[in-house]
């Protein structure tokens, strides 16, 4: 979906190459263009002894399916009117669908990227549809498209929001954090390990 090799080939030689190639970062989501070489060497680095996990697509269901419920048990800024599931977003020649789509109280897209396990590209996920909903932002599509009725959405770049299981963050996400454009807000959600009866929030930051 996001032009991402199997990471399992990442397991071989050369696994750097292999997936600075396979990511294809669009520009806007690096801090510097020259961040490039440095990027894609931490993503080999990080990649090295990472494996897919299968079957974990049921359990972000789940997950999607609680968050829905009440995006307020997230983050009590986040607007209870609002959590759209599944929205396809893109760019030129390439396309995703979001977790879930909201907005805040204040009127700020919200992305929020879900996942169950330990994921090394968790946080470009995030920033990659970071990139796509500011563009639809900016092109006004959401209105036009019947989304978010009610007071005009705020012109700010949205924010994203990681939400896994405090323990599942892979420790990718803080190395990569230092390379993106400082216009993209990230908050982390930790959640408790027992989030399949019920979300409770651990860590927010």
């Amino acid at each position: 979906m996001f032009g991402f090799a199997d990471l399992r080939a990442c397991a071989g030689t050369n696994q750097a190459s292999i997936l600075a190639r396979e990511m294809q970062i669009p520009n806007g989501i690096l801090a510097r263009p020259g961040n490039w070489n440095d990027f894609s060497g931490s993503c080999g680095r990080i990649v090295i002894h990472w494996r897919p996990t299968p079957g974990i697509r049921a359990f972000e269901r789940r997950l999607g399916f609680l968050i829905r419920q009440d995006v307020t048990r997230l983050d009590p800024s986040l607007d209870p009117h609002f959590a759209y599931a599944q929205v396809l977003a893109g760019t030129v020649g390439e396309h995703g669908i979001l977790d879930v789509l909201s907005a805040t109280r204040a009127s700020r897209l919200a992305i929020l990227e879900l996942k169950t396990v330990e994921h090394p590209v968790f946080l470009m996920q995030g920033a990659k549809y970071w990139l796509r909903v500011k563009r639809h932002l900016e092109l006004e599509d959401f209105p036009r498209c019947g989304f978010f009725p009610g007071p005009q959405l705020q012109p700010a770049p949205p924010v994203v929001y990681l939400v896994a299981p405090a323990l599942r963050f892979h420790p990718a996400t803080e190395i990569l954090l230092r390379y993106l454009n400082p216009q993209m807000q990230v908050v982390r959600v930790g959640l408790a390990e027992s989030w399949r009866s019920g979300l409770s929030v651990v860590l927010r930051q």
